[in-house]
């Protein structure tokens, strides 16, 4: 049995990590949307190389998992991956 948690930066999913007695694992989600929302917001809010860029980074709570540490991983990474929200997406899409 494993469990996960998920690293954020404010409200946008970046990393997932999954650990069992013995390992340790993370995977970063895909570079499409987190890192690159991630920037985008900040610029627009300011926070771009500032402490409160930082400050922005936290882990949410484990969640124990019934799978081994490597289908854990993976199966939390491709979920995010597939179904991340298009307002996670695109933020700041204005329409006409």
């Amino acid at each position: 049995m494993a469990q996960i948690k998920i690293m954020y930066w404010k409200e946008i999913p970046i990393q997932i990590q999954a650990e069992d007695d013995c390992t340790v694992k993370s995977k970063l989600l895909d570079e499409k949307f987190p890192q690159k929302a991630a920037d985008a917001i900040s610029m627009i809010d300011g926070s771009s190389g500032t402490d409160d860029y930082l400050n922005g980074w936290q882990w949410g709570e484990y969640k124990k998992v019934d799978k081994d540490i490597d289908m854990a991983l993976n199966c939390e990474v491709d979920k995010f991956n597939k179904y991340i929200p298009k307002r996670i997406l695109f933020p700041y899409k204005t329409t006409s």
